[in-house]
């Protein structure tokens, strides 16, 4: 969770800096992602999860899904909206 708190601040910043060093050009502010848009709930809305043959590797993937599917459920995403996928197939909770 850290890390997409981090990446928020850091898409703050780009903005920041874009719309000071290019202020005649705001289509390349339009080109970046809203910091808002940068949330681990959205990877349960068709994210993918790339998977992995060894046993440590899939319990974290477990783990992780269920994580996601929680997060988004806490954000009151509707449980018929979540939709991860792991190579190629729908993975629901």
């Amino acid at each position: 969770m850290r890390t997409f708190r981090e990446g928020q601040l850091f898409l703050v910043t780009w903005c920041s800096v874009t719309m000071l060093e290019y202020p005649n050009r705001p289509n390349l502010l339009q080109s970046l992602p809203h910091p808002s848009e940068l949330y681990l709930a959205k990877l349960a809305k068709g994210g993918w999860i790339m998977p992995d043959t060894c046993p440590p590797m899939q319990k974290f993937q477990r783990l992780f899904k269920e994580e996601v599917i929680q997060i988004a459920k806490d954000e009151v995403m509707d449980e018929n909206d979540i939709q991860v996928f792991q190579a190629g197939k729908q993975v629901l909770n």
